[in-house]
Order: C-alpha cells, then sequence, then structure tokens
C-alpha cells in the first residue's frame, strides 16, 4: 500500500512536508523510538509542553504523532494522526499502514537515544570505552554524533529485529510474505523484498551504549541531546 505521502499537496493539507519527518508527543514516546530503530527521523521532545510540541512540529516541518486530540487541533498542526493503539508494536503498525512506509525502512541506521544517523568509526579509536569481552568477540562499531553513543552487533538486536519483523509481515500486507530483514553492505540492516540472511548466516544482534531495548520497554525516550565532543579518531 502507498499510504498518504505528506510530501504531496491535498485538498485538506496544500501546503506539502519537504520530507518525511515525525514528532512523537510525550503520550507515545516508544513509538518514537520504534521509529528511530527502523530509520526514521523523529524528534522525541517531553520536556516541552503542548504548545512548544506544535510549534516544532509546524517550524520542523514533521508529522505530529499523538494520543491528544486537543493537540493535534491546533491550528498550526496541518500534518498530523491520533495514535489509537495503546501498544508501540500496534502503533507502528498502524503508522507504516497510514503513511506507506514498509518499503522505506532502513534499521539501525539512526541514534535511538538521539535521532542522529550513525556514522562506522574505527575499533581503535574507542577501545578505552569497551568492555574486556567487547574488544574480543566484535568487530564493527559505529557512534552518534549527537549524543557520543556507541553501536556495535551485539546482544539486544534480535529482539528488536523481531519486533520488527513481525511488523512487516503483519497480515494483510501486499508483499509481506516476500519482505523480510536482512544486514546490508555497511552491516546496518535494510528492509529486502527478497527475504533471506546475507550468506545464509544468523543476523547479527545489536548493542549499545546506552541499552537501546530500555528506551522501547523502559523510561521515557528523552529528546535531542547536545552534541558531544567527537571521538577522535
Amino acid at each position: 500500500a502507498t499510504g498518504i505521502e505528506p510530501r504531496a499537496p491535498a485538498r485538506l493539507r496544500p501546503l506539502a512536508l519537504p520530507s518525511r519527518r515525525f514528532v512523537a508527543d510525550v503520550n507515545v514516546t516508544r513509538l518514537g523510538a520504534l521509529l528511530r530503530m527502523a530509520g526514521f527521523d523523529c524528534l522525541c521532545l517531553p520536556e516541552l509542553d503542548d504548545a512548544g510540541i506544535a510549534e516544532t512540529a509546524a517550524r520542523e516541518g514533521c508529522i505530529l504523532l499523538s494520543r491528544d486530540r486537543n493537540l493535534l487541533k491546533r491550528k498550526i498542526i496541518i500534518h498530523g494522526h491520533l495514535v489509537r493503539s495503546h501498544l508501540p508494536e500496534r502503533q507502528l503498525a498502524e503508522v507504516f499502514d497510514l503513511y506507506g512506509l514498509d518499503h522505506k525502512v532502513r534499521p539501525f541506521t539512526r541514534c535511538m537515544k538521539c535521532n542522529t544517523l550513525l556514522r562506522p568509526i574505527r575499533k581503535e579509536a574507542i577501545l578505552e570505552r569497551l568492555e574486556p569481552l567487547t574488544k574480543k568477540y566484535y568487530a564493527a562499531f559505529f557512534i552518534c554524533k549527537g549524543c557520543n553513543s556507541l553501536y556495535w552487533p551485539g546482544s539486544h538486536r534480535d529482539k528488536m529485529a523481531a519486533l520488527l519483523a513481525r511488523v512487516l509481515s503483519r497480515p494483510g500486507r501486499p508483499g509481506a510474505d516476500r519482505l523480510a530483514l536482512r544486514p546490508d553492505t555497511k552491516g546496518l540492516g535494510r528492509a529486502s523484498p527478497q527475504g533471506g540472511l546475507a550468506n545464509g548466516s544468523r543476523e547479527p544482534a545489536w548493542a549499545a551504549e546506552p541499552d537501546p531495548l530500555s528506551l522501547i520497554d523502559g523510561p521515557a525516550v528523552t529528546g535531542r541531546a547536545q552534541p558531544a565532543p567527537e571521538v577522535q579518531r
């Protein structure tokens, strides 16, 4: 399904968005974390009140996701969606359905803490930050330049990949039986219509500082962090 295309003008929304970006209200912060995990640009700003969230969504050209009808009724909001489900996984499927996001997934390419795109970094540049077993068993690492968090193929990605796979294979989705997750050439991950795993191997897990699962199952996701000093390469 193609879903709603917010980047194209419509009768009820004559102002098109320059890109597909989201703002997650505080009542759907775990949905925001899942969107980031799937590779979508999503701001989570729990420190702002309703007026601030609405102004940010309008100023940044974002789709506002919320369970608060009154917030979405503000005149400044042009693109928004009232999230129906209470469960984060179903909320993600709801947003995927509405905006046709299934084939635009780029999993594990954004920092789940602050939304910044991840970049590869040499292991030698971050050795002092790694635990002994991590140093021994892992070679590929990625860093967030926004909050300085590290990510690597570790013990947590299996659960997140399984959740995303369930959403991508949900009943009633066209081509759902052909859509699967597999690592891309950069070792991060992507949705592939061919399915299967690269080289026939088991998908790597995903670990990070902080624990990325805590952003889904634990406390609310924080907003954008101030840029931290870059790790010297």
